[in-house]
Formats: structure tokens, C-alpha cells, sequence
């Protein structure tokens, strides 16, 4: 449940989901039912992105083509809009996912007290609220292809929100610990988690073990457009990269980032 108390049996359910899978979705959001309605309309969203010029787009593996626009958020302020004016009627569900978002790292947080990320960042609160973080929004158009979209991959930065239209358009495949593919499906009230790179090597020892890295991959099943929205989670500039010894700002140039 979205309103959970940390120390709650579903917030224990939800730590122990990332933790072991890398995968958690937070059902019975307030207002992201009717915030979502948008994604699916995919046929509207996708003539709008084929027709404006800030709209990037992209064809992956299989022959799907994606359209993008994008934004970032800093300090818990979002810019007014993402970069194309087709993105409008995101607004409300970008504050949703967010506030979802936050109630999770809450839960994360619950009864610890170490550093998280270095110089001295000592939750994931405070460490996700000081990052500079990335929006996507998404229309995917399927090319009848057989093959996968994205391959296997887990996504850069250390937690990505998520949600989407039209679950029958697309496969979202989770690979598990031990080897075995489970297909993840969309809620139309859940904002859907999954663990980025950033928390096996990023984080100060003892914090490693929060959330699972999840490998995925993303399977078109029809050649409807199928939108999608979500918001990548990243340290803040200044914060040390474990591994590395280097603040995030350096790692961040050689990053590559997959969607969903």
C-alpha cells in the first residue's frame, strides 16, 4: 500500500521485494489512476511526438521506435514542462510518481542510521532530494518483430519509477537471482520500482544490500503505440561513488541509460 508505515507488514513485504528481486510496485497510489489515463492514448501521444522537432527518436534492436522527451528535476523542483509540449498532460502524474517515489525511500530508510553515500549523506531521503534526477517519456512503436526491444539490461542510477500504458502492447521481463524469467505486469494504480547499477557499487558499505540491481528486458508484442513514463533516481553531484573514490559528477559523463 502506497500509505504503508515503515514498520508496517507491507513495508517489510516491500523491503524484502528490492532487496532479494529488485522489483516492488506500490499499489493504491492516490491519484495516479486518473493521472495515468494519458499513457493510454498512445495513437494521440505518438502523432503529437512524430510531428514536433524537440522530440527525439531512436529505433532499437528489434525495429521498435522510440520517441522521447525528457526533463530533469533538482532539489524536489521539476521544470514546468518536459521538453515537448506534447508532454503536457504528464504533469500530474510526474507529482504522483514522485510522491510515490519519496514515500518509498522513507520506507528504505526505516531504522537505519550509517552514512548512505558519502561525504555524509546519511538516508536515501536526503540523498535522492539532493540529486539531480531524470524524466522520460516514451512512445514506443512495435515493428512486429519477434525479438526484443531492449535486451537484457539493468538500468543505470539507482532507482527508476515507473508506470504505463496498455499492458498487452509490451512484455516487461524480470531475470531473478537464480536465473529463472518472470514477466512483470502493469496495475493501473501501482507506480512500479525497479533497483538501478548505482546500488552495487555507488553506496557506502552497508547500504549496498537495500535494493537489488534488476536485469530486464522489454518484448513488443503489438505495433500500437505504448507510452510510458518514468523518473530516474541519481546521486547528487558531490556525492562519492564508492567504487570509484570519485564524486558522482565524474561517473555521470559515462553513463548510458535504457528505459522501459
Amino acid at each position: 500500500s502506497a500509505l504503508a508505515e515503515p514498520g508496517s507488514a507491507a513495508a517489510v513485504l516491500a523491503r524484502h521485494a528490492l532487496a532479494t528481486s529488485g522489483a516492488v510496485a506500490m499499489r493504491g497510489v492516490p491519484g495516479l489512476e486518473s493521472a495515468r489515463v494519458f499513457l493510454d492514448e498512445g495513437e494521440a501521444l505518438a502523432g503529437c511526438m512524430r510531428e514536433d522537432e524537440d522530440v527525439a527518436s531512436s529505433v532499437l534492436g528489434d525495429g521498435t521506435v522510440r520517441w522521447t522527451m525528457a526533463a530533469r528535476s533538482e532539489k524536489g523542483a521539476a521544470p514546468a514542462s518536459l521538453s515537448s509540449e506534447c508532454g503536457e498532460p504528464a504533469g500530474d502524474l510526474r507529482l504522483v510518481v514522485d510522491l510515490a517515489s519519496r514515500r518509498l525511500f522513507q520506507v528504505l530508510d526505516a531504522g537505519r542510521s550509517s552514512v548512505v553515500m558519502r561525504p555524509n549523506y546519511g538516508s536515501l531521503a536526503s540523498l535522492m532530494h539532493s540529486g539531480e534526477h531524470l524524466e522520460h517519456l516514451h512512445v514506443y512503436e512495435g515493428s512486429g518483430s519477434e525479438g526484443e526491444a531492449l535486451p537484457t539490461h539493468v538500468d543505470a542510477g539507482l532507482l527508476i519509477s515507473m508506470v504505463a500504458g496498455d499492458p498487452g502492447a509490451a512484455r516487461l521481463s524480470l531475470e531473478l537471482p537464480h536465473g529463472e524469467t518472470a514477466s512483470i505486469e502493469y496495475d493501473a494504480d501501482a507506480v512500479l520500482f525497479l533497483g538501478g547499477e548505482g546500488f552495487a557499487s555507488w553506496l557506502a558499505p552497508g547500504a549496498t544490500d537495500l535494493v537489488r540491481p534488476a536485469p530486464h528486458s522489454l518484448t513488443m508484442l503489438s505495433s500500437a503505440p505504448r507510452a510510458w513514463y518514468g523518473k530516474m533516481w541519481l546521486p547528487p553531484a558531490d556525492a562519492i561513488v564508492e567504487s570509484s573514490g570519485s564524486p558522482f559528477a565524474e561517473h555521470r559523463e559515462a553513463m548510458t541509460f535504457h528505459s522501459a
